[in-house]
């Protein structure tokens, strides 16, 4: 992971905002993506498009992972499950909400556990 994360930051540096929010480079972005894929597969049979799998992104900054995921086809737009995505900073959930299909729930909460 190292060795990637370096690769990464070499072809496209971490973006650090003033406000200490870091974006993730894409292919940090599609190897957790594709290694969350080969767990669903190889344990449960599913893909992240399955009727039955739920995707969540507790932590969704302006939304690059499910931006991603769709922009990929890892997640196909007509996807049938539910898709949420959470984030605490206002202009960051407003961002998020523009980079996913509307399909997708973005909520705004100051905490997960309501």
């Amino acid at each position: 992971m190292g060795s990637l994360f370096g690769r990464a930051s070499m072809t496209d540096p971490l973006r650090k905002a003033d406000d200490s929010y870091v974006e993730t480079p894409k292919e940090i972005i599609d190897f957790i993506e594709n290694s969350i894929a080969e767990v669903l597969e190889k344990e449960f049979g599913k893909t992240l498009n399955s009727k039955d799998v739920v995707i969540l992104d507790p932590f969704a900054g302006e939304g690059q992972f499910l931006s991603r995921a769709f922009e990929t086809g890892a997640i196909k737009k007509d996807h049938e499950s539910k898709i949420t995505q959470y984030e605490i900073h206002p202009d960051r959930a407003k961002k998020a909400k523009q980079n996913v299909p509307d399909t997708v729930t973005t909520e705004i909460r100051d905490t997960l556990d309501s």
